[in-house]
């Protein structure tokens, strides 16, 4: 994905938060690392392959993360077991600020799906030597937490989406013309079946963050909406 996504959410929520640790508290454990633009490092561990630690670092790079314009940034990848591990460092309070931990909960949820191939990944808040303040473990949202998300109406450049709490679903044309209803259901590999009386539709992906919606379609288009009420 290269266009707006919770990465990029991320990005601008933390701002500056984010900081550059000291090179010391990566040689802990990391023998390696890829140095970008702005002279951020992505430092990773002998568990983790060059090619792992080279697509996490251009998901990070495709998103703004290591542009020339922004704050330096250092990561750490490692593994436990199956379980991918991304560090970063992070000014003390933002480690233990709930909005911040579900983001970044959110953040794993996406870079298992975009660069791990689905497998587990977890967020660990550091401090400036990378021990670990807060441990995010990897946790797909629950069915009922999508449908309580889902709720409300949402409005891409075509098309307003109104999800209703009994599973019904509206998709209305901007200028009101013309209205479809049919019935939805979610499940738990975050993709939603929409019925309607002449058709029945696939999402294959969706996620949701800070009042948008994104979800990707059978032919792979990715929409992004906003929620209207």
């Amino acid at each position: 994905m290269k266009n707006k996504n919770i990465l990029k959410h991320i990005l601008s929520i933390f701002g500056v938060l984010v900081f550059f640790a000291l090179a010391i508290g990566s040689f802990r454990k990391s023998n390696k690392k890829l140095t970008y633009a702005n002279e951020s490092e992505l430092f990773y561990t002998s568990l983790i392959t060059d090619n792992e630690a080279y697509y996490l670092g251009e998901y990070f790079k495709s998103n703004g993360w290591f542009d020339k314009d922004t704050h330096i940034k250092t990561i750490e990848l490692d593994k436990n077991g199956n379980i991918y591990i991304v560090r970063f460092p992070v000014k003390s309070n933002y480690a233990i600020n709930e909005e911040y931990i579900e983001t970044c909960r959110l953040m794993g949820i996406e870079i298992s799906d975009e660069v791990f191939n689905g497998n587990s990944v977890d967020i660990h808040l550091c401090d400036s030597f990378f021990n670990t303040i807060t441990e995010i473990p990897f946790s797909l949202p629950s069915n009922d937490e999508i449908h309580s998300e889902l709720i409300g109406s949402w409005q891409d450049k075509d098309l307003i989406y109104i999800f209703y709490p009994d599973s019904s679903i509206s998709f209305t044309t901007l200028d009101s013309s013309k209205t479809i209803d049919g019935f939805y259901k979610i499940y738990k590999n975050l993709s939603i079946e929409i019925s309607t009386e002449s058709y029945t539709m696939i999402i294959k992906k969706v996620k949701y963050y800070n009042d948008t919606l994104e979800f990707t379609d059978e032919s792979g288009t990715i929409h992004y909406c906003n929620k209207i009420n």
